[in-house]
């Protein structure tokens, strides 16, 4: 299970490498009136990967405890990052701090299915299942999926 989740978390990888091949206007797009465009989607993940390695790594391994900023705040402050470097750069460095992510999972093996907090909480709300570090990573894949298909139906319409 672990192998195949931290498989699915690489495969952001290579589509950030295809988007590094694409014209930094159509980046800069906005996906649909009113929705963020690529490259602040970009920033999105980015923001929250960097979160994940520089905060939510040391506090987990010691502490079994991953605390978030308020979503609304941190995501209104990757969509301004955006707007301060160049696509290719944003591009670049996600790709590195998703390869220190995957460098760094293999740490975190031995308390992968250990249960853990999220801002103080010990289930999730949705499901009441207890949370843990591989299901963490799981909704991470998630939510890069859930983004990767947004661009894509984009850039589908956009050729």
């Amino acid at each position: 299970m672990k192998e195949q989740v931290f498989s699915k978390f690489s495969t952001y990888i290579p589509f950030l490498q295809k988007l590094e091949k694409m014209e930094d206007s159509l980046l800069g797009l906005s996906i649909k009136d009113g929705k963020w465009s690529i490259k602040e989607i970009i920033s999105h993940i980015y923001r929250w990967d960097l979160h994940f390695l520089e905060q939510s790594i040391p506090r987990v391994l010691k502490e079994r405890a991953i605390n978030y900023p308020s979503y609304h705040d941190y995501n209104k402050e990757s969509e301004i990052y955006a707007k301060t470097i160049e696509a290719k750069t944003l591009l670049q460095d996600s790709i590195q701090v998703r390869k220190q992510l995957l460098h760094r999972l293999p740490e975190l093996e031995t308390i992968l299915f250990e249960p853990i907090t999220i801002n103080g909480y010990t289930n999730c709300p949705s499901t009441n299942e207890p949370f843990t570090l591989i299901n963490y990573i799981e909704e991470l894949v998630e939510h890069d999926n859930h983004h990767v298909q947004q661009i894509e139906e984009f850039l589908s319409k956009a050729s």
